[in-house]
């Protein structure tokens, strides 16, 4: 990465970080922020921003978890000037990897704090109905 793309993945990541409500931040448990400059799984270059944020996970049976989970929201831009959401936690034990809790592509940027907060939420749906709908 030269010095052209470091210096614009920081102004996307700062203009997404204004596009992030406060409300949405608290309501996620928002924490170490950081400027993101790879799409989570690809490798490829995409300017975006990301944080760590306590969601409720799943269970391997598919219900809700009891307790939140620390997990890694990457929010970048693509080249279709759309943004990209990527929500994952560490595996536990033996499971190498990460769990991709929620992936969606293609977001307006006026849908983006919609969708990152339906993630607050502890149904039988990974996003809240009721936000989305």
């Amino acid at each position: 990465m030269n010095r052209t793309d470091t210096v614009a993945a920081h102004e996307v990541a700062a203009e997404i970080s204004r596009l992030i409500q406060t409300g949405v931040k608290m309501s996620l448990g928002f924490h170490s922020a950081a400027v993101s400059s790879n799409e989570p799984g690809t490798g490829l270059f995409l300017p975006g921003y990301t944080f760590l944020a306590k969601i409720i996970a799943f269970r391997k049976d598919g219900t809700r978890g009891s307790s939140a989970r620390i997990m890694r929201v990457t929010v970048t831009l693509n080249s279709n000037d759309l943004y990209n959401i990527d929500v994952r936690y560490a595996a536990r034990r033996s499971v190498v990897g990460d769990t991709v809790h929620f992936q969606l592509d293609d977001i307006y940027a006026s849908m983006l704090n919609k969708f990152l907060l339906a993630l607050d939420y502890d149904g039988d749906a990974v996003l809240n109905p009721r936000i989305v709908g």
